[in-house]
């Protein structure tokens, strides 16, 4: 990862890291109370994000939801390794090595 050597961010890393850790830990109910507002606020609307359908790389139609959970599938990588084999419409054999 690289960091801006210039930004207060990379000159205070460690310190701002610290200081969200300490507020997290001060603050747990405040923090769990704003969550649990804003998902009753806009579940509409997460919900309607998390049934978007997105496209994964081995050209299977998912839900924005299950794309992780479908990319540990063996469907995923079978397709993946038929789709990193070929290029333009044919397909790579790799003799000896």
């Amino acid at each position: 990862m690289t960091l801006h050597k210039d930004t207060r961010y990379s000159q205070n890393r460690e310190e701002l890291l610290e200081y969200q850790k300490k507020y997290g830990r001060e603050h747990k109910t405040k923090i769990n109370n704003y969550n649990r507002e804003y998902y009753i606020n806009n579940k509409e609307l997460l919900l309607k994000k998390q049934r978007k359908p997105v496209q994964c790389k081995c050209g299977r139609i998912v839900t924005q939801n299950s794309l992780h959970k479908h990319m540990t599938t063996k469907l995923h990588d079978t397709w993946m390794h038929e789709k990193n084999n070929q290029i333009d419409g044919y397909e790579i054999i790799v003799l000896g090595r």
